[in-house]
């Protein structure tokens, strides 16, 4: 099923857009794209050249990968409100409570290893000792 619907991609951007190269940067569970670079190989459907890049999981707290295709994922703005909210029992200011929240996303994805699955635990990454966000620039 996945193959069919890849392969309609790939035609329609071939006609519509001729793009040189294909960068497919989704996580590491979809191997099937080798199975698809293969058959648009082997069909002369593209003269394209074509890359997964691959990244591991941001799991929720049983282990689980966080899915977008159900639709009940956890939402970036539902996550930094969360982060707001933790952050603020700190009795910080609103604008260093909501550059903090926008480094622990950050720190979150950077520490860890591209390829690397992870939980996300906002107690763990809004910690002040450790590895945390807490390094961050205050402006006057």
């Amino acid at each position: 099923m996945y193959l069919t619907t890849d392969i309609g991609t790939i035609l329609y951007r071939e006609e519509n857009f001729s793009p040189d190269y294909y960068i497919y940067v989704v996580d590491q569970r979809q191997n099937h794209f080798n199975q698809l670079f293969k058959l648009v190989n082997y069909f002369k459907l593209s003269k394209s050249k074509f890359e997964h890049v691959p990244f591991g999981t941001v799991n929720d707290q049983k282990g689980k990968p966080m899915k977008t295709r159900d639709g009940k994922n956890y939402k970036l703005i539902d996550l930094y409100n969360d982060l707001l909210n933790k952050l603020s029992e700190n009795s910080l200011d609103s604008e260093i409570v909501s550059t903090l929240a926008k480094s622990v996303l950050t720190y979150s994805d950077l520490v860890t290893k591209r390829t690397s699955n992870y939980i996300f635990d906002i107690d763990k990454f809004t910690n002040v000792s450790g590895k945390s966000a807490y390094l961050f620039n205050i402006h006057k």
